[in-house]
C-alpha cells in the first residue's frame, strides 16, 4: 500500500499535520481509508524509530535541487494517476475530451521529467544506492501511469 500511496504522501502529511483534530476525526469518519493510512504511517514510523540504524541512514540527504524535482514528480504523478482514473471512471457518464487533452499534456510533461530523473541524480552526484532506491519508487508509479494512459487512449 505504501508503494501505491507514495505520490500522495506529501499531501497527506500536510493534511495530517495541519488540520485540526476535530476536522481530522470528521475526515477519518467520512473516509475510513484516511484513518487506515494514518495508522499505517504511524506503524511505519514506529518501526523505523525502533531500528538502531536504518538501512539507508549512512546516505547523505538529497541536494535541494533534486528534492524539489522528486517532490514535484511524486505530486504530479499522483495527480495524473487520479486524473486518468477519473477519466476512466467517468467516461460512460459524459464526454471527457477536454480532461483527456489536459491529462495527455500532463502525462507527456511528466514522462519527460521522469526520463531526465536518472541523469539529474547522476549529475547531482547522488550516491548510486540512493539513485537505485529512488528509481524503485518511481518505476512502479510510471508503470501505473502508463497503464492508465494506455487505457484512456485505447478507447
Amino acid at each position: 500500500m505504501l508503494e501505491q500511496m507514495v505520490g500522495h504522501i506529501l499531501d497527506l502529511q500536510w493534511l495530517w499535520s495541519t488540520v485540526s483534530d476535530e476536522k481530522l476525526m470528521s475526515l477519518c469518519r467520512e473516509y475510513p481509508a484516511l484513518y487506515r493510512y494514518g495508522l499505517l504511517m504511524e506503524e511505519a514510523a514506529e518501526a523505523e524509530s525502533k531500528k538502531a540504524k536504518t538501512s539507508y541512514g549512512h546516505l547523505p540527504p538529497l541536494p535541494d535541487s533534486v528534492k524539489a524535482t522528486v517532490a514535484q514528480l511524486l505530486t504530479e504523478g499522483a495527480t495524473i494517476e487520479r486524473g486518468l482514473q477519473t477519466i476512466i471512471d467517468g467516461r460512460e457518464q459524459r464526454d471527457m475530451w477536454l480532461e483527456i487533452e489536459i491529462m495527455d499534456s500532463h502525462h507527456e510533461h511528466w514522462v519527460t521529467q521522469f526520463a531526465g530523473l536518472a541523469n539529474l541524480l547522476r549529475t547531482a552526484n547522488v550516491p548510486r544506492e540512493t539513485q537505485v532506491m529512488i528509481m524503485r519508487i518511481f518505476k512502479p508509479m510510471a508503470q501505473r501511469i502508463n497503464y492508465l494512459h494506455a487505457q484512456v487512449f485505447a478507447k
